[in-house]
């Protein structure tokens, strides 16, 4: 049989047993050598992109595990069926996107006519 080396747990990573690197909280980590497979010390991601083991521990798999709805290198992306939220690191899903826009209409009809009604009063000024 094949006798396994054992290494030391990354920086960053819980090492629950076997060969298994788990990110930590917001970390995220990369193979560092592909021919022994060893796992890099696992860096630090901005609030939201990596695998958040408060609200979704079932996603932080692996080192390179990333928060719901976001993958890739450093969790970079939103995966497929999930859009950026403007001024947020956060991806959320399709369904959901929309929802924060309700806001959006009501703001900008009343700021269209703010913004006519403060052209109008301008206009009226050269006439006194």
């Amino acid at each position: 049989g094949h006798v396994g080396v054992c290494k030391q747990c990354p920086y960053g990573a819980q090492c629950p047993g076997g060969s298994s690197v788990v990110a930590q909280n917001g970390q995220w980590g990369w193979i560092n050598d592909t021919s022994s497979q060893t796992v890099s010390d696992l860096i630090s991601l901005p609030p939201g992109m990596g695998c958040d083991t408060q609200s979704d521990k079932s996603n932080c798999t692996r080192f390179d595990s990333c928060s719901a709805g976001r993958k890739g290198i450093l969790c970079g992306r939103c995966a497929a069926g999930y859009g950026a939220v403007l001024f947020s690191s956060r991806c959320v899903h399709e369904d959901e996107c929309l929802q924060d826009w309700g806001w959006f209409g009501p703001l900008f009809i009343f700021g269209s006519i703010g913004y006519c009604g403060f052209l109008l009063m301008l206009g009226m000024s050269d006439y006194r």
